[in-house]
């Protein structure tokens, strides 16, 4: 995958009214590379820009989650918030037909796929990641493709699709990537997006005169905001069914940082509807 210059026009909203920012490194495998930071005074949402090309596997291969030796960290670090997205789909879902057909777009080592097939789904993975991806392919268990694209496209084929922390990996206007989504999704399908909620931490420190940094904004191309998503979708052919900001994630043991994020603020937003999680989900559908 290649990520290059965006035009000035926002790729979420298509709203003109974007203001470059500031510049924010990349970290590569030999080095960095630097993007320009825009934001959209429209949605509120933010991307990455960058003036000359870069493929996206030289980021991914010195980026902490494609560190082979820490599998099972990750593992054990998301298998509540797992166990809470399969829980997730099967409330939307019809399961009286039996097992599911799962797409998981993003899905790493395989971890949430193989809780799925532990209820008797029949799952599919996309992994853009070679590392893990060739790893998921010596162990046999499933079908792992390198990128949407690849997914033979035989029309309606997935009960649901779960796109856990992918979507702003991906390069290009996100709603197109949505669009072909929607596409693979069976009638009563459901595609399950999760995304990191950076866009109200960001407001709030640029509000106090601070910079946006790589610690704030993260290593991803697009930083959406609650906004942002909502315009996405409905470009895409897609309606909102709900959204979620509990998580069930692990918080270590003693740390205050942990429970904040993890718990006050996932209750904060369930309870007043305040968009001010760390991570928002959203259960969609499409609707043509």
């Amino acid at each position: 995958m290649e990520a290059g210059r965006i035009e000035d026009t926002c790729p979420i909203c298509a709203s003109a009214e974007c203001t470059r920012t500031e510049q924010l490194s990349f970290y590569m495998r030999h080095g960095q590379a630097l993007s320009d930071l825009w934001n959209c005074g429209s949605c509120g949402s933010w991307w990455r820009s960058f003036p000359s090309p870069v493929h996206l596997d030289e980021h991914f291969a010195v980026a902490s989650y494609s560190d082979l030796n820490r599998e099972e960290e990750w593992r054990q670090s998301r298998r509540s918030f797992f166990d809470h997205l399969v829980r997730l789909t099967f409330a939307a879902v019809d399961r009286t037909q039996g097992g599911l057909d799962i797409l998981d777009v993003g899905c790493a080592y395989g971890h949430l796929m193989e809780v799925f097939a532990k209820e008797g789904c029949r799952c599919t993975g996309v992994e853009p990641v070679a590392g893990p991806r060739e790893l998921l392919h010596r162990r046999g268990a499933f079908a792992v493709m390198p990128s949407i694209e690849a997914v033979p496209d035989r029309g309606a084929q997935f009960d649901a699709i779960l796109a856990i922390d992918s979507l702003y990996y991906m390069p290009g206007p996100p709603a197109a990537h949505l669009r072909r989504l929607a596409r693979l999704l069976k009638p009563g399908g459901v595609l399950i997006i999760r995304i990191a909620n950076r866009a109200p931490a960001i407001r709030f420190f640029r509000m106090l005169g601070r910079p946006v940094t790589n610690d704030l904004f993260g290593d991803a191309l697009f930083c959406f905001s609650d906004r942002g998503m909502r315009t996405l979708l409905k470009a895409a052919g897609l309606s909102l069914e709900s959204w979620h900001a509990c998580e069930h994630k692990n918080v270590p043991g003693g740390d205050l940082r942990g429970y904040v994020l993890n718990r006050i603020l996932p209750a904060t937003a369930a309870l007043t509807g305040l968009k001010v999680s760390p991570g928002l989900t959203y259960v969609c559908r499409s609707s043509r």
